[in-house]
């Protein structure tokens, strides 16, 4: 019923919700977790991101998360967006028992994945954890270290004071 992409792309979805919203994750951690080529996984990640599930950061510390919280996105929202859901054809003579039925059958499935939501599959991955780096939030500098400056006079004139004071 749905392609082998989408089925990628819904495992892609779930992968990412396994960790923390503050964290990014690479192309290179997901191709390995999930057993795919790193360049087929990015030609998914562009139809994620063209999709609007998945967004990028660029810089260190980039990758990719999730574009909204996983417990606020159902399994149908990414598959309604993934796959082209077509509206129901119009009835043919003969075959409007069958038409019923695939009609049911659609209004079926997309309740059930309109009630399921990507983080009821998510699990904590330790080993996509430890390869994930933590997102900056804009342009952040971190603390400088300490100058490395020797101890010295700060001017000419200073000068004999200071041989004074090491001969000492």
């Amino acid at each position: 019923m749905l392609s082998k992409k989408t089925w990628h792309c819904l495992d892609i979805l779930i992968a990412m919700a396994s960790v923390p919203a503050s964290a990014t994750v690479t192309t290179q951690s997901l191709a390995k977790r999930l057993g795919l080529s790193t360049s087929y996984l990015e030609s998914l990640m562009r139809q994620l991101r063209e999709a609007d599930l998945v967004r990028s950061f660029r810089g260190p510390g980039g990758g990719y998360g999730l574009a909204s919280p996983a417990h606020q996105t159902t399994v149908w929202d990414a598959v309604a967006r993934l796959e082209s859901v077509e509206p129901p054809a119009e009835e043919e003579p003969g075959h409007t028992l069958t038409r019923v039925l695939e009609a049911d059958f659609r209004e079926a499935f997309e309740q059930y994945l309109s009630s399921r939501r990507i983080s009821e599959f998510a699990k904590s991955d330790p080993e996509l954890l430890a390869r994930t780096l933590p997102r900056l939030s804009g342009f952040r500098l971190g603390p400088m270290p300490p100058a490395l400056r020797p101890v010295a006079p700060n001017s000419v004139f200073q000068l004999p004071a200071f041989v004074q004071g090491v001969a000492a």
